[in-house]
């Protein structure tokens, strides 16, 4: 129940494409060819991974058969990766150039995976894929990168990496001098130990997709999904990593969403510690007012953010079936146990948990299932029912 993979591409990438398993236990990278529709086999590569995802890992084998038909009618051709974790160990399963390393003190590059320039198969082309695999087992707390071409393997090679310091996070800008084309992209195995804050008590694991980049935001969400299987009503929730959902290029609008029986939440995660003012009331974007051991700043307001970016996810494809109280709210959380959070709104100054200034509420991680509740009971009436 833990996540094991770590995903990282370019600012600028078009054609590369990562994802990871609601388990997970899986993930799958995959580079478009160039000459044919990129932009449209991302689109069917992600839609039928959307689909067809269940509960358990894939078949690799039977996915790569069944992309291959699916790319081949459409006029799409890819190299594609899918690594399994099975039990101790991972299985590769790939076809074309996906490149595979291995890093403990150094990096070392696997040349059985992909070695070749240009890939000798494709899954889309007119010819049945070829299939390669091959297991790979972590020693000495070894981690693996499988890539795309768009890292140079020379470059990957002289980076000075080990198994450490890809446990410390910053793993986009650790593989930046490896780029040899702004379409990249990689996934970095088995992170569970350095990457996911799962609890083995709660009763199941409630985060779809990558967890976020930071220490903070990793803990942050820990604690509010420790905080969330406190209320029954909330019962099935789960914390979805937000993918850029504004155009193919846009960076994460949001640090994760809250997927619950009364709707989709937006949320917002802070780190700030020390005496904490946030003005509810205004478009300023510094109106945040940190005062602690490092002086007084006035930052980026996250009600801001959070309440212009509202607008645009209201009006998502994938929400049109939501009803717009289902969708219009969003949640500033500040994550550090040491924040002293005041809500200004009207002239007047509230500690927080503080959600009376209409779709954006405030509170600390460990105030979230008390000021949750309260949200739904007050849109919703008091005999709260799940769908």
């Amino acid at each position: 129940m833990e996540l094991q993979f770590k995903n990282v591409s370019g600012k600028d990438n078009v054609g590369d494409f990562t994802w990871i398993h609601q388990s997970g236990r899986q993930a799958l990278i995959a580079d478009m060819v160039s000459g044919s529709d990129v932009h449209k086999g991302l689109d069917l590569l992600s839609s039928w991974l959307t689909v067809n995802q269940t509960n358990e890992p894939f078949n690799a084998e039977q996915v790569i058969a069944e992309l291959h038909d699916l790319f081949q009618a459409n006029n799409v051709q890819s190299t594609l990766g899918i690594i399994t974790q099975q039990q101790a160990c991972f299985e590769l399963h790939f076809v074309g150039n996906i490149r595979l390393y291995k890093v403990e003190k150094q990096v070392e590059q696997i040349k059985e995976v992909g070695d070749e320039i240009h890939p000798l198969s494709v899954v889309g082309s007119e010819y049945s894929p070829v299939i390669q695999h091959t297991v790979l087992t972590p020693e000495h707390h070894a981690k693996f990168i499988v890539t795309s071409d768009g890292l140079d393997s020379s470059l990957m090679r002289s980076l000075t990496l080990s198994s450490e310091t890809l446990s410390g996070g910053q793993l986009h800008r650790k593989l930046l001098p490896a780029v040899c084309d702004q379409d990249w992209s990689a996934l970095v195995f088995p992170m569970a130990n350095a990457q996911s804050f799962v609890n083995h008590h709660w009763p199941y694991n409630p985060f779809v997709g990558p967890q976020e980049d930071h220490l903070h935001e990793r803990r942050g969400l820990a604690e509010i999904a420790t905080e969330l299987f406190k209320q029954p009503m909330f019962e099935g929730f789960r914390i979805v990593s937000c993918p850029p959902i504004l155009s193919e290029n846009s960076s994460r609008l949001f640090d994760g969403l809250l997927v619950y029986p009364f709707g989709v939440i937006p949320l917002e995660l802070k780190d700030h510690h020390g005496a904490i003012t946030i003005d509810m009331g205004t478009n300023k974007r510094n109106s945040l007012l940190v005062e602690n051991d490092l002086g007084t700043s006035y930052l980026s307001n996250p009600a801001t953010k959070l309440r212009e970016s509202l607008r645009r996810f209201g009006d998502l494809p994938q929400l049109k079936g939501l009803t717009p109280e289902l969708k219009n709210a969003g949640l500033v959380i500040f994550t550090s146990h040491h924040a002293d959070v005041e809500c200004v709104f009207d002239g007047q100054s509230t500690p927080a948990p503080f959600m009376q200034a209409g779709e954006v509420m405030v509170a600390k991680s460990t105030q979230l299932s008390k000021l949750l509740f309260q949200f739904c009971r007050a849109r919703f009436g008091k005999k709260l029912k799940k769908d």
